[in-house]
């Protein structure tokens, strides 16, 4: 079952804090930390990177936003999730996608 939301702090790849709203209970698996008021938000067009993890019959998986540059499955290698239903669910880490920026939609040759 899913948390309340809230804003925590996210270190992008080159240091630099920013806020990013998420599942409290995401957000503390992964370890983040409550963001201060008028830490500024991802800039637009930034994905912030994640793990995805998957119970062991592929029927649950849940996405963890990374929030400092670690290993995530050093981390947090798996975890215990309730279903709707009440059910306890270990799901695995199973992938991970980095942090990316969005490409501009115009070529360097491009003028505005």
């Amino acid at each position: 079952m899913s948390g309340s939301i809230a804003w925590y702090d996210y270190i992008a790849d080159d240091a630099t804090k920013f806020s990013l709203k998420q599942d409290s209970s995401n957000a503390l698996t992964a370890g983040a930390a409550l963001s201060a008021v008028g830490t500024r938000t991802l800039p637009r067009g930034m994905r912030p990177r994640y793990a995805i993890y998957k119970s062991q019959d592929g029927l649950y998986t849940r996405k963890l936003y990374i929030p400092t540059n670690v290993d995530p499955v050093a981390a947090t290698p798996s975890f215990v999730i309730t279903t709707a239903t009440g059910t306890s669910v270990t799901v695995n880490y199973d992938e991970f996608v980095a942090e990316k920026e969005k490409k501009s939609r115009f070529n360097s040759g491009q003028t505005v």
